[in-house]
């Protein structure tokens, strides 16, 4: 997941630096905040949930525990690729 957003670093910013990132919650926004309750709204339409943002952080936050399949895991990479290939 890190990879896709990584890769949509022109629209998207990562809230932690890769040597302190989490392995089960992924923080993040868009540069352009309002693409944040767009991508949530789209997210949503595609089957995922839970996306809202962290509270303290905002944006939004995938959380992968290990009730999350790497199916899962990979198809919300790909929805964020395609997303910020959308929008970017």
């Amino acid at each position: 997941m890190y990879g896709a957003l990584d890769a949509m670093a022109d629209i998207a910013t990562v809230h932690a630096e890769p040597a302190a990132r989490s392995q089960m919650n992924i923080a993040f926004h868009f540069k352009d905040r309002r693409l944040d309750q767009l991508c949530i709204e789209a997210a949503a339409a595609a089957g995922f949930s839970g996306l809202e943002g962290h509270r303290s952080l905002g944006g939004l936050r995938a959380s992968i525990y290990n009730a999350v399949t790497e199916d899962a895991a990979q198809a919300l990479s790909a929805f964020l690729a395609d997303f910020g290939r959308t929008h970017g």
